[in-house]
């Protein structure tokens, strides 16, 4: 009986219990900056590690234009990770580079680790 039930338990267990290392990189940044100002992420799992108040931009290429426009001046860093985004056309990898390049033109990059980068937002005020 307990054979069924390991398989059973590591069917379900979806999500691996290791970080990557530039996750961990880009998390200890945070940490050991004592970086608590609210932050405009492009990669959920910093909501998972951080009691920082985050606003996303993750769900697709269209709508994290919007949400980028909508809440960049209301968080003092930007995180965007270049991969997450899959681009299936020539279309969606044309905007994904544009929103990279406005993120990139009006941010200060302060940390890049492979995809990861953190810019300081030089306009917010709060």
């Amino acid at each position: 009986m307990a054979v069924p039930l390991k398989i059973n338990f590591d069917q379900y267990r979806w999500r691996t219990d290791i970080e990557t290392e530039t996750a961990a990189k880009v998390h200890k940044y945070f940490f050991n900056n004592n970086l608590t100002l609210p932050i405009l992420t492009a990669d959920p799992t910093l909501l998972a590690y951080s009691d920082v108040k985050t606003y996303s931009f993750y769900e697709n290429i269209p709508t994290a234009l919007i949400n980028y426009n909508k809440y960049h001046d209301e968080a003092a860093y930007v995180v965007y990770n270049t991969e997450f985004y899959p681009c299936y056309n020539e279309k969606e990898c044309e905007d994904r580079k544009l929103l990279f390049e406005v993120i990139k033109s009006e941010n200060m990059l302060i940390f890049n680790k492979e995809d990861f980068y953190i810019f300081r937002n030089e306009k917010y005020d709060k």
